[in-house]
């Protein structure tokens, strides 16, 4: 009995003699991750990261995942970046016991400019390959921007082809592949030139959507004493057809929005939302290749609700 408590004992003290020093050497943890930077000028930009852990930390800088030269301090400084130098940074935080990377960091200076078709670049599998250029202001990063394209035989008949959605803090070029051209002996293309700026990401089903809204009355609360509310806005949205050149609906109507109208709580939202366009495209014809009969759903934003409010979802 004595022995096999002493072996208790002995084995105890050893687990903990491990322990400690294991415990005392603590990997790096990142706690002040680095921020993004959006701009519409040329300026200097600091990005920054905060670690914890054991000393001494040492640090690496990376752009687009490859390690920048001397940079080796816990902040970096971009003093007037080029083109070249937007893209994504982030910073490895090592030490004797590990290393952690943060999460990445976009710079970016936005150029305003219109839509267009920067070029048509003819396939050797006979498909066209269109790039596209143009884009908005730095107070719309964090949303999308739509490019409408539409096509010709014969530069007087047009009919749309599809609509693109880029997110506006990309630095790729917009392209699209048609691969339908080869099967017109010429084919002509066009894009509008507005900026069409869209919180909403495309809807996810396999019809474009059309939206109108219209006034609807109830009788049977007109003659009640006191009430107010027998008439009010509905906003329908269906399977449509996409007709050339028709742009998408307002997002809010601009009757509605007023220095006192509030539509979201974070950021500059309440300030941008009479820029944005939806998805939908305002009283588009029914479309006819419906494969089976569609479910009516009816939503409301409750009380105190918009019926505005949640329009990525109804259009989804």
């Amino acid at each position: 009995m004595k022995t096999n408590h002493l072996k208790g004992i002995v084995l105890v003290g050893a687990w903990f003699g491990y322990l400690a020093p294991w415990v005392g050497l603590a990997q790096p943890i990142i706690t002040v991750q680095p921020s993004d930077h959006f701009a519409n000028t040329v300026s200097s930009f600091n990005f920054y990261v905060g670690a914890s852990g054991t000393a001494p930390l040492s640090y690496q800088w990376l752009f687009n995942g490859a390690p920048i030269a001397a940079a080796t301090h816990y902040s970096l400084s971009v003093i007037n970046p080029q083109p070249a130098q937007w893209g994504y940074y982030s910073a490895i935080v090592s030490n004797l016991s590990g290393s952690v990377t943060s999460q990445v960091a976009e710079l970016k200076i936005f150029t305003a400019a219109r839509h267009s078709l920067s070029g048509v670049q003819a396939q050797a599998d006979g498909s066209m390959n269109l790039s596209f250029a143009g884009e908005t202001t730095a107070a719309f990063a964090p949303y999308y921007d739509l490019y409408l394209l539409e096509t010709s035989t014969n530069l007087a008949d047009w009919a749309s082809l599809i609509t693109l959605q880029r997110t506006n803090t990309s630095l790729d070029t917009l392209h699209f592949i048609d691969t339908n051209a080869l099967q017109f002996s010429q084919r002509f293309y066009r894009t509008p030139t507005n900026q069409l700026v869209t919180p909403n990401p495309a809807p996810t089903g396999p019809y474009p959507v059309g939206s109108f809204s219209m006034v609807m009355t109830d009788p049977s609360r007109t003659n009640t004493a006191g009430r107010t509310n027998y008439q009010f806005m509905t906003t329908f949205w269906y399977p449509a057809l996409a007709q050339a050149g028709a742009l998408p609906a307002k997002y809010v109507e601009s009757q509605v929005v007023d220095s006192q109208y509030n539509f979201g709580s974070y950021g500059n939202y309440d300030a941008l939302v009479g820029a944005f366009y939806s998805q939908s495209l305002p009283n588009a014809p029914v479309t006819t290749n419906l494969a089976a009969k569609c479910p009516v759903e009816l939503y409301s934003p409750s009380y105190t609700g918009h019926r505005r409010e949640n329009t990525g979802k109804v259009e989804d």
